[in-house]
């Protein structure tokens, strides 16, 4: 209980330090948090065909669980492929979006000093 208080309060005094990275950082951990259950279920899914498959653990070696283990293990192999991917390529635009956006506001800035310093001039 009072571990908890204690994050609390440090969660509380990191929001109000830097909210646009208090928000990122809690929904990462949502994200990750909701990506967890599911993903620790598939991999227990797949132990448990592969020892249906591969042992005598439960009678044996089946055929139809080597069918299935291998058609699973494939998909979510593709799957984890696919999602890094898109998740790589969004990451990067986003990133170029950023630099762009940082080299455009540069530029009108320096612009705009250059534009006030010729008005204080004549």
């Amino acid at each position: 209980m009072l571990f908890r208080i204690l994050q609390f309060r440090n969660m509380a005094k990191e929001g109000l330090n830097d909210p646009k990275g208090f928000a990122k950082s809690q929904a990462k951990e949502a994200i990750i948090g909701a990506l967890m259950v599911p993903v620790i279920g598939l991999i227990l899914f797949l132990a448990f065909l592969f020892m249906l498959s591969y042992t005598q653990v439960f009678g044996g070696p089946y055929g139809v669980a080597k069918f299935f283990f291998w058609l699973l293990a494939i998909a979510y192999a593709i799957g984890g492929f696919v999602i890094y991917t898109i998740y790589s390529t969004i990451k990067k635009a986003v990133k170029n979006v950023k630099d762009e956006m940082k080299k455009t506001s540069a530029g009108t800035s320096e612009t705009s000093h250059m534009r006030d310093a010729e008005i204080i001039e004549e």
